[in-house]
C-alpha cells in the first residue's frame, strides 16, 4: 500500500468519461499512489479496473444521494491508512503533475487545491481560471470561504489527519462547500498554481464557469441558503434574504448586463450573489 490515494465516486452518468479520467491517472508523474473508488451503480465496472490493470484500483460498491455518498467517501478514508488523499472528479480528468504537485505542497500544508480549465468536449473554454486571482496570497482559511468556494472534491488534495466525522443533510447542493468548510475550522488552504484540474463542462454539472445569467444567480441564492442553514449561521442566510428581496428580477438583469461589461467573469464557486449588492 502506498502511502497517497486517488479517491472519486464513478456513476452511471459519467460512464462517457472514465476512461479519460483513468487515463489521466496512468500519465502521472509521480506513481506512488492508490485509487480508491465509490462505485454508485456504475455497470460493469469490473471491466474498467481491468482495462487500467497497471492502477491499484480498490473498489468499494455504495450507492445513497450524493451527499451522503460523499459522507461514506470521507468516512473509509478516515479508517484507512493513507497519509495523503488527492481528490478527483470522475466526469473530470488531472493534469499529469497534478498528484506530484499535491504530495510536494501536502509536506507544507494540510490542504491543498488547484486550479481549473475548463473545458466542453474537445474544446478548451477558460485556462487556469484562478491564477489570476492568487497570484499575491495563495493561503486561505475558512474566513474566505464563508461566501464563496474553491475547494472542490475534484481540485483539492488533504493530510488524512485533516478527516473527521461531517453528518451532512440529504439535500444539499453544495456538497463539497459544506465539506470543507468544516474541514477546514481553523486550518490554513494552499492554491496550487502549477498544476490543474481538466474541469469539464456537461449539462449534469451542479456548477460551472457559464456566462452570468438570471437562472445562475438564483441557483446560487438558494444553494446558499440551504449551506447557510447546514453550517448554523442565521446571519448570513438572513443578509441573503435580504439582498434577495432588495433585488426583484428586472433589477438582477439590470445588474447583469452591467456586469457583462466586466472583464473579470472568472468568479469562484457560489461568488455571484455579490452582484447583488452593487
Amino acid at each position: 500500500m502506498n502511502k497517497t490515494v486517488v479517491a472519486s465516486v464513478v456513476f452511471p452518468a459519467n460512464t462517457a468519461f472514465v476512461d479519460d479520467f483513468f487515463e489521466s491517472l496512468c500519465r502521472q508523474t509521480y506513481k506512488e499512489f492508490d485509487v480508491f473508488i465509490i462505485n454508485d451503480g456504475f455497470e460493469n465496472f469490473d471491466a474498467v479496473v481491468e482495462r487500467y490493470y497497471s492502477l491499484n484500483i480498490t473498489v468499494y460498491k455504495y450507492s445513497n444521494t450524493p451527499s451522503k455518498i460523499r459522507q461514506k467517501l470521507l468516512e473509509l478514508l478516515n479508517r484507512s491508512k493513507y497519509q495523503n488523499i488527492v481528490f478527483s472528479d470522475s466526469d473530470d480528468y488531472l493534469a499529469d503533475n497534478r498528484v506530484e504537485e499535491s504530495v510536494k505542497y501536502l509536506s507544507k500544508y494540510p490542504i491543498v487545491f488547484n486550479d481549473l480549465t475548463s473545458f466542453y468536449e474537445d474544446k478548451i473554454l477558460n485556462k487556469k481560471i484562478w491564477s489570476s486571482r492568487f497570484n499575491k496570497n495563495k493561503v486561505i482559511t475558512r474566513q474566505f470561504l464563508i461566501d464563496k468556494n474553491v475547494l472542490g472534491l475534484g481540485n483539492s488534495g488533504i493530510r488524512k489527519e485533516v478527516l473527521k466525522e461531517i453528518n451532512l443533510d440529504e439535500d444539499l447542493l453544495a456538497v463539497d462547500w459544506a465539506i470543507f468548510y468544516n474541514l477546514i475550522d481553523n486550518l490554513e488552504a494552499f492554491f496550487i498554481d502549477k498544476t490543474q484540474t481538466f474541469y469539464r463542462q456537461h449539462d449534469s454539472n451542479t456548477i460551472g464557469f457559464d456566462k452570468m445569467s438570471l437562472q445562475r444567480i438564483q441557483t446560487a441564492i438558494n444553494v446558499k441558503k440551504r449551506h447557510y442553514i447546514f453550517i448554523k449561521r442565521k446571519d448570513l442566510y438572513n443578509k441573503l434574504r435580504l439582498l434577495e428581496e432588495l433585488n426583484p428580477v428586472d433589477e438582477i438583469e439590470k445588474k447583469i448586463k452591467i456586469n457583462q461589461k466586466d472583464r473579470n467573469q472568472n468568479h469562484f464557486w457560489w461568488e455571484e450573489t455579490k452582484l447583488l449588492e452593487k
